[in-house]
């Protein structure tokens, strides 16, 4: 009996190490959780493969965490392991991502089309950038604009590594106003071809920040400067995020939002969003002509008319077989088209949603969802040439 009991287990061990070298052999990678299939069908498995060889197409979804995957931006299917890991805040560009880490002063550039990562530098940073702080990372005609610490950008032309800094001046608010000398808090940048424009908080300890904004030309000079409103219909301005469209600088707060001209920064546009409900926004984004923002509070995507608040759309991203969890989202804006990334599950896991919504109709086009193992901390899409596939 004790012979054949050992003869057993030992048959047993070898079907294990069989099976084992079949699974290795096929190269199934990590295997992922979908969400339920348009068809009515349940859940199923995907697997992430090897990136594809060659020569890659411009346009992308890349997903950043324990590894990098790649989906097609348009379905969001076919995810490919391009096997490197990501770092810092992510911006994606034209057949590009670039990455930069704010507490390290890393940066980093993806070449879409190769699936590598093509390039490396670092900038100085002075102080740490909060990591709730968003966008830190703005593109401009092969530079990029940085938050280098609290009131403080950095201008880093990709080609000559050249960097131009820039102290962003404390003086916007009034020693009276702001209860003493203001220093500067949390910083936010965009850019277009045009110019950059800084968001930032200036205060003192124990007082009530306010809000300022500049414009910054290419050499680092200060083209204009304002005072933004500390409140707005009587809810305070608290910029969570910025974005830029449609002609106008917006600053979204939590529940509150205000559009500036961009060339003067004179205020054109303030409203306190209506919904009927208490909202706590995050993330910004303009796409088919409308003002997008995601509710923390009601984890809904919502589409906000540019000139009274009122809620034009709102989404609800999850399909109903997951928990939303009440965190910030990344929103990421196209033409008529929005990719969001929104926790899910469990408070103690770092499984993510990412949808692609139609703009124009609300329309939820596309979902993955990412599971603990691939530990997403954020997104980026890549774009293609105009004209180019």
């Amino acid at each position: 009996m004790e012979g054949r009991g050992r003869r057993s287990r030992s048959a047993l061990t070898t079907v294990w190490i069989l099976v084992a070298c079949a699974v290795i052999g096929t190269g199934i990678g990590l295997v992922v959780r979908h969400v339920r299939s348009e068809d009515g069908g349940g859940p199923r498995p995907i697997r992430v493969r090897p990136a594809r060889p060659g020569q890659q197409s411009a346009a992308g979804l890349w997903l950043f965490g324990a590894t990098t995957v790649r989906l097609d931006p348009v379905t969001l299917s076919d995810p490919r392991d391009v096997g490197f890991q990501g770092f810092g805040a992510v911006l994606g560009g034209q057949g590009t991502v670039y990455l930069y880490d704010p507490a390290t002063g890393r940066v980093g550039v993806v070449d879409a089309t190769r699936n590598q990562l093509a390039g490396r530098t670092n900038v100085t940073v002075q102080g740490g950038v909060s990591t709730d702080v968003t966008p830190v990372i703005a593109e401009q005609r092969g530079a990029l604009w940085l938050v280098t610490g609290d009131g403080r950008l950095t201008r880093d032309e990709l080609e000559t590594a050249a960097t131009t800094d820039v102290t962003l001046p404390t003086d916007v608010v009034s020693e009276a106003d702001a209860g003493g000398p203001p220093a500067p808090g949390a910083t936010r940048v965009v850019a277009d071809d045009q110019a950059a424009w800084a968001v930032y908080d200036l205060g003192v300890t124990g007082n009530p920040a306010l809000p300022a904004a500049v414009r910054v030309a290419d050499d680092g000079t200060v083209t204009a400067r304002a005072a933004l409103p500390e409140r707005v219909d009587g809810a305070r301005l608290e910029p969570q995020a910025v974005a830029l469209g449609d002609g106008m600088l917006w600053i979204v707060g939590r529940s509150a939002v205000v559009g500036v001209d961009p060339a003067t920064l004179a205020v054109r546009r303030s409203f306190r969003v209506q919904d009927g409900t208490p909202l706590e926004l995050h993330g910004a984004a303009v796409a088919g002509g409308v003002l997008w923002s995601y509710d923390v509070q009601s984890g809904a995507l919502l589409g906000i008319g540019p000139d009274a608040g009122r809620v034009r759309q709102r989404v609800a991203l999850t399909d109903g077989a997951q928990t939303q969890l009440p965190a910030p989202a990344t929103i990421i804006g196209g033409a008529n088209v929005l990719w969001v990334r929104v926790r899910v599950g469990s408070p103690n896991t770092l499984e993510q949603l990412i949808t692609r919504v139609d703009a124009g109709s609300g329309d939820i086009t596309g979902r993955f969802s990412a599971p603990p193992q691939l530990e997403v901390g954020e997104i980026a899409v890549s774009r293609a040439a105009p004209g180019g596939g």
